[in-house]
């Protein structure tokens, strides 16, 4: 399609073109004697924000506390374990607990982000003993009423800091 478009246009000269911009631009040029219509597939890049607050903790490494993507209409919070923003240390003796800390920490990056639990649409819970699965389900659920995000929850041997849960989440607006 491209090799056809570039020679029809070095064969004809062009007297005028336009364009009609959506997600398939089509492009209307007139010849001297024709009129042809080229399609062209325009690529979107995503525009990729990254989310920072100081209401959640810091990354512990090279990661974001949160992304969003075209122009915020999903966000993508990184991992959080029950790290006490102000501290940087360890918040909560139990799983339950520490879950309290970083459902918090998420939903500090949601606001940041102009977003709450009812957007997210997924999370990934990690858990170091599967044994504190309904503690950490009973205090999970605070966060979310009656449409709750579609979820996975798995036992990991270690997290960091020896963090005993750690949460990801996946948010549209």
């Amino acid at each position: 399609m491209q090799q056809h478009k570039n020679s029809l246009l070095s064969q004809s000269r062009i007297i005028a073109c336009s364009k009609k911009v959506d997600k398939l631009s089509q492009f209307y040029c007139l010849s001297g004697s024709e009129e042809s219509i080229f399609l062209h597939q325009k690529k979107k890049e995503p525009v990729k924000t990254i989310i920072k607050t100081d209401h959640a903790p810091a990354a512990l490494g090279p990661y974001s506390q949160g992304v969003s993507v075209n122009s915020g209409t999903v966000i993508y919070c990184s991992g959080q374990i029950a790290l006490d923003p102000s501290t940087q240390k360890l918040s909560g003796d139990n799983a339950a607990d520490q879950c309290r800390q970083v459902m918090k920490n998420l939903g500090a990056i949601l606001a940041e982000a102009e977003a709450d639990f009812s957007n997210v649409v997924k999370t990934t819970i990690c858990l170091t003993d599967m044994n504190d699965f309904g503690d950490v389900n009973e205090v999970y659920g605070e966060f979310f009423n009656d449409a709750p995000p579609t979820r996975a929850t798995i036992e990991v041997s270690r997290l960091p800091k020896d963090a005993l849960v750690e949460i990801d989440a996946i948010a549209v607006v």
